[in-house]
């Protein structure tokens, strides 16, 4: 079986492991994660912060609403806490697994 551990990316030729070719590209999905061709994330991180950013600013324009009233900015509140306590500890049992 042939190794490609030392394959780097961005070297702007295309790589080939038996029948299959993969093409040299600028970007590319892997695992969720957009990776560049200099084998970077950065670009991905700035898109979570920018969408993290996104969300706050829309909780933020319903929680300061006067026109909401004070128990229904708890329960939206509240539904958004258990629903990333459940994500959260959903994912924690898929990692030990």
């Amino acid at each position: 079986m042939r190794r490609w551990n030392s394959w780097s990316l961005g070297e702007g030729k295309d790589m080939v492991l038996g029948p299959n070719t993969i093409r040299d590209c600028v970007r590319f999905k892997y695992l969720g994660v957009m990776i560049t061709k200099e084998g970077t994330s950065n670009e991905e991180i700035d898109n979570k912060i920018i969408q993290g950013r996104k969300a706050i600013g829309k909780q933020n324009a319903v929680l300061w609403n006067d026109k909401i009233t004070m128990k229904t900015k708890q329960m939206i509140f509240s539904t958004i806490v258990e629903y990333n306590h459940i994500w959260l500890r959903n994912m924690g049992s898929k990692q030990k697994e």
